[in-house]
């Protein structure tokens, strides 16, 4: 299998060389990576600025063809696509494994997920993979990546389309040992609820940083949930955003005067 490895938190993360270390010597693999870490990009694309593309290698395994990009997660997907294998698509994307969780509501700013979401764009099926866990002690990564190679390797049994992302949670496998796998629906929870002042600059002017204030809002069978019961949490996501269920409902307006 031909797999293109792209993800948010740079050449260097963690997460992301467990994946090639898990799939060396197994699968045919490509790197495009974020040259820094870019947590929180959602889905953005430069425009407007040029794209920094440098060929590079994964320290012990130089023989990856691997490229860090200055630009965000989804640059990285998108280039990777239409540039540097335009001529030799890969079957499957994945993207991570994050450090930290995607889940909830802020699977819409996930840089993980919208690497993966790009993929879909271009007609290749992706995969996103986050670790419930804020450090960089890899054994939990080495689990992550076993599990995602076998998810990768059953692609062909999906039988859901192309536009559809899984987005696949691990809780922290450095404390726990998963109980199962259960397909969840994306919870209200947030990781990032509120915000904390930084600076009073002065009476017209201050600044904030986003809080980590974890607030549940969720029940069984939603993602934030079944990782809190120590579970393996997969959310299909749909990348198409029409919401067929409003249609009917809005016609009306196709009468509106102009």
């Amino acid at each position: 299998m031909k797999i293109l490895l792209v993800n948010d938190d740079s050449i260097t993360g963690v997460g992301l060389i467990a994946l090639v270390k898990e799939l060396y010597g197994k699968h045919e693999i490509y790197v495009v990576a974020p040259k820094h870490e870019c947590s929180g990009n959602s889905h953005t694309l430069n425009f407007r600025v040029p794209i920094t593309v440098t060929k590079t290698t994964i320290p012990g395994y130089e023989d990856v063809p691997a490229w860090h990009v200055d630009g965000s997660p989804a640059d990285c997907t998108r280039i990777a696509l239409k540039v540097i294998l335009k001529d030799n698509m890969p079957d499957i994307v994945l993207s991570g494994i994050n450090r930290g969780p995607n889940m909830g509501v802020n699977i819409l700013w996930s840089g993980t997920t919208n690497a993966a979401t790009q993929a879909t764009l271009h007609g290749v099926r992706a995969l996103a993979f986050s670790h419930v866990c804020f450090t960089n002690e890899p054994e939990g990564f080495v689990y992550a990546a076993q599990f995602a190679r076998r998810l990768a390797e059953m692609a062909d049994k999906f039988k859901f389309p192309i536009r559809t992302i899984l987005n696949v949670n691990f809780p922290n496998l450095n404390e726990v040992t998963p109980k199962k796998v259960v397909v969840t629906r994306m919870s209200k929870t947030n990781w990032f609820g509120g915000y904390n002042v930084v600076e009073e600059i002065d009476e017209n002017t201050v600044s904030y940083r986003v809080a980590s204030d974890y607030k549940a809002e969720d029940g069984p069978g939603d993602d934030a949930y079944e990782i809190r019961q120590e579970n393996i949490s997969i959310t299909p996501l749909l990348s198409e955003f029409t919401d067929e269920s409003a249609l009917e409902g809005l016609m009306f307006l196709n009468d509106m005067e102009i």
